[in-house]
């Protein structure tokens, strides 16, 4: 499986949190979902209404949040980690969504996180490091518990799902 395909497939499984993502997975997305927001970013430059461009932005990290999680609960199968692990990336999300509502009513109001106590910020801190060396471990070569290795899988089989 390769480029858009690898990169849209978060989205048809948008709530399947069984089996294995492989980091490329990962990243297809993450580059798609980037490219989506900076796209909806830059009608700012040819349009004046920015409550419809930040309210785009908000529906477009509303609709991501469900497949970026089962995304990130399938890739720590995929490392042999429970799927639970990925309650740390939480509050990254939320801080998503919350950023996104707070810039729909003031387009120019600071990032929620530069306006958060600095204890907080570091706990935030800390989540996003975590969650990014766990969606970066190395995945384990063989089938697991979760299911068959996603890279041993035929170019044009998909992963069977129990």
């Amino acid at each position: 499986m390769k480029g858009l395909a690898l990169a849209v497939r978060p989205l048809r499984h948008f709530a399947d949190f069984s089996g294995r993502s492989t980091r490329s997975e990962v990243a297809a997305f993450y580059l798609l979902a980037v490219i989506a927001y900076l796209a909806i970013g830059w009608g700012e430059l040819a349009s004046l209404d920015l409550f419809a461009i930040k309210l785009a932005q908000l529906i477009l990290v509303a609709a991501l949040a469900c497949p970026i999680l089962a995304l990130v609960v399938r890739r720590l199968h995929d490392s042999g980690w429970p799927g639970w692990w990925a309650l740390v990336s939480v509050p990254l999300l939320a801080l998503a969504l919350a950023n996104a509502y707070v810039h729909l009513h003031d387009p120019l109001a600071p990032s929620l996180r530069m306006m958060l106590p600095f204890p907080v910020r570091i706990a935030l801190a800390a989540c996003a490091i975590v969650t990014a060396v766990l969606l970066l471990w190395s995945d384990e070569p063989d089938a697991n518990r979760y299911g068959p290795n996603p890279r041993n899988i035929g170019a044009g089989e998909e992963e069977s799902r129990p």
